[in-house]
C-alpha cells in the first residue's frame, strides 16, 4: 500500500465495504509506525455499522473518518463523498464478476484509483499456507466462549458440545477462497480500461503464504508521479 500511494499521491482512500473498520484503522498504525504517507480514510459500507466504524474512527480520529451515507461500491454517487482512491480489504471476492466489474468500472468512470487486497490466492495449497500463517484465528475461535461478554453458555454449547460455530467458520474461510480472483480472471474484469495502468502483486509473508495486492490508476496520473 505504501508503494501504491508513492506512485499514485492518493490523499483521501474511500474504504469501501469497510466491516467493522479495523483493517483501515491497523493500515492507518502501520502507516504511522513506518513514518509513511498517510492518507485520510473513510470507512464505508452500504449496511454501516455505526457502533463498530466508530470504535475504529476512535483509535486514529485524525486520520480516519466515517461516511455518512449509505456507499453501494459498485455505485458510488459522485457527489456524496470526496476522494481520489478507494480501497477494498478482503472484500472483493464477495462481489460475481458482473459486479467486480461494476466495482473498477465505476472507478475508471470517474477517474479514481482503486487498491484491492486479499489474504491470499486462490486454490488449497496457498489455503493451507495462509492457515499455517495465522494459528492465532483457531486459538481466537476456541478461547471466544470464555472471552466473550454474552450469550457465553451458548458460544460454549456450539464451539465444544456441538461444534457448528468452528464448522461455519471452517465452511466460510473455505468459500472465501474459492472466490478469490485469480490474475487471468482480473485481466479480462479490467480489459475493458485500457486507459487504466493494472499491477498485480503477490506478497509473501508467514510460513510461505501470499497476499494478493491489486490496484489500477490512470496511466497519465502514474506516469506523471514517475516522472
Amino acid at each position: 500500500f505504501r508503494n501504491f500511494v508513492h506512485q499514485t499521491k492518493a490523499q483521501t482512500v474511500l474504504d469501501l465495504c469497510s466491516g467493522s473498520g479495523q483493517p483501515a484503522a491497523n493500515l492507518v498504525n502501520w502507516l504511522q509506525e513506518h513514518n509513511s504517507p498517510q492518507p485520510t480514510f473513510i470507512l464505508s459500507d452500504l449496511f454501516p455499522n455505526s457502533a463498530a466504524l466508530t470504535q475504529s474512527q476512535n483509535q486514529n480520529p485524525m486520520a480516519i473518518k466515517i461516511s455518512s451515507v449509505e456507499v453501494d461500491a459498485t455505485n458510488v454517487a459522485p457527489t456524496a463523498l470526496q476522494h481520489d482512491t478507494r480501497m477494498m480489504i478482503n472484500a472483493f471476492h464477495h462481489f460475481p464478476p458482473a459486479k467486480a466489474r461494476s466495482i473498477l468500472e465505476d472507478c475508471a468512470a470517474r477517474g479514481k484509483n482503486i487498491f484491492i487486497f486479499e489474504s491470499t490466492p486462490r486454490g488449497w495449497i496457498p489455503f493451507f499456507k495462509l492457515s499455517l500463517s495465522m494459528p492465532t484465528v483457531p486459538l481466537a475461535l476456541l478461547f471466544n466462549p470464555f472471552l466473550t461478554r454474552k450469550n457465553r453458555v451458548l458460544k460454549f454449547a456450539f464451539t465444544y458440545l456441538c461444534p457448528i460455530i468452528p464448522l461455519a467458520f471452517m465452511w466460510d474461510s473455505i468459500v472465501t477462497n474459492w472466490r478469490i480472483y485469480s490474475l487471468p480472471e482480473l485481466t479480462e474484469l479490467t480489459k475493458s480500461m485500457p486507459h487504466y495502468r493494472w499491477q498485480y502483486n503477490e506478497i509473501p509473508f508467514g510460513h510461505g503464504a501470499k497476499a494478493i495486492a491489486f490496484w489500477g490508476a490512470p496511466k497519465s496520473d502514474v506516469l506523471n508521479t514517475e516522472k
